[in-house]
């Protein structure tokens, strides 16, 4: 039964009892009243359920691994081609599987986008320092001695963010860039 059968059942039910009581206690209630209520049980359930829809959405966007549509990937590489940073470092949080597959996934999208990656990101996932396994989303390091961030990882950055991926720059890489993909993050800011 589809949620609002539920609904136009239960306020049918309502009305009836409604119809009942108005007999037992020999009301009259008219008819407008029957159907301005009925219209507000509608209103508020559907409310309700729009509410309930939010909630399981925003619970759905925890659960399910990150992933980039086709048609997000494409705009990625449309956006980032030509605009290699230089040489890039792609690596991943070790031990966790979502990561690793997100990472791939931006592997493949970077190499789509000819940038240099200079490892093998599919062979170095899980090469993380020590006090790097509390990172989370994805952190792009750059070489602190560049005077402005690379336009290609300005857009890779914002762009992500666009689609709802934590993303952050930081200027702490001792050479060139290098691209983090960490644990996913738990809320979305």
């Amino acid at each position: 039964m589809s949620s609002l059968t539920l609904i136009l059942f239960i306020g049918a039910l309502i009305l009836g009892t409604l119809g009942y009581i108005e007999k037992i206690f020999d009301l009259k209630l008219s008819r407008r009243f029957l159907i301005g209520f009925l219209i507000l049980f509608i209103l508020i359930s559907a409310g309700q359920f729009i509410l309930s829809s939010l909630k399981d959405s925003e619970l759905r966007k925890q659960i399910d691994p990150r992933q980039l549509t086709d048609k997000q990937a494409e705009y990625i590489v449309t956006l980032i081609k030509d605009k290699s940073p230089g040489e890039v470092w792609l690596s991943c949080k070790a031990g966790d599987e979502e990561a690793r597959k997100f990472g791939e996934q931006i592997f493949k999208i970077l190499k789509i986008a000819e940038w240099r990656i200079i490892n093998d990101a599919l062979m170095d996932v899980g090469i993380y320092q020590a006090d790097a396994s509390s990172i989370v989303g994805i952190v792009i390091t750059i070489n602190k001695d560049l005077k402005s961030i690379p336009s290609g990882i300005e857009l890779f950055h914002k762009t992500m963010l666009q689609f709802g991926f934590a993303s952050r720059i930081n200027g702490s890489s001792k050479s060139g860039v290098e691209v983090w993909i960490g644990a996913k993050p738990q809320i979305i800011n």
